[in-house]
């Protein structure tokens, strides 16, 4: 299973990554999330673990995420297993002159066991509702980063 989702955020592929990047603040944007907790000290960095609570149609999922690449200020891309289910989800950012930024989000699951494979084969009538999660909650994100980058200029300028 493969989705991606884009939009396009009114401020620098810089500013963005930052944002997106501080993992620890992101329930605070996005509603699916309940809650993350940082595992393992010293900020985003390729190798970094947390443990977060997902709410994927009223159910409650309790995942260990791990970041696996991570390119500032490109993006990055994490990883969690649940139930022979390997989903790999990532930002992919790209300027858009001086303060636009694309921002893709990419999800991919693949089942590692048949069980995982079965309960991927079963979702597939379900990706047009995952589709609109995905797109919710990539707007909640534009949405708090446009904020944000306008407070900041405001400050600055």
């Amino acid at each position: 299973m493969k989705l991606s989702q884009s939009l396009v955020v009114e401020a620098p592929a810089a500013f963005c990554f930052e944002c997106l990047a501080r993992i620890e603040d992101a329930p605070k944007h996005m509603s699916i999330l309940k809650s993350l907790r940082m595992l393992t000290p010293g900020g985003p960095k390729v190798g970094a673990r947390w443990r977060e609570t997902v709410e994927v149609f009223g159910r409650r999922i309790n995942l260990e995420a791990t970041m696996v690449e991570m390119d500032p200020p490109r993006g990055y891309r994490f990883e969690t297993n649940h139930r022979g289910v390997r989903m790999s989800m990532g930002f992919e950012l790209t300027p858009k002159g001086d303060r636009q930024t694309l921002v893709d989000l990419k999800l991919e699951g693949v089942g590692s066991t048949l069980v995982g494979k079965l309960a991927l084969a079963s979702a597939t009538p379900f990706l047009g509702r995952v589709r609109a999660t995905a797109a919710q909650e990539l707007n909640g994100l534009k949405l708090a980063i446009e904020n944000e980058y306008r407070s900041v200029s405001q400050l600055q300028g």
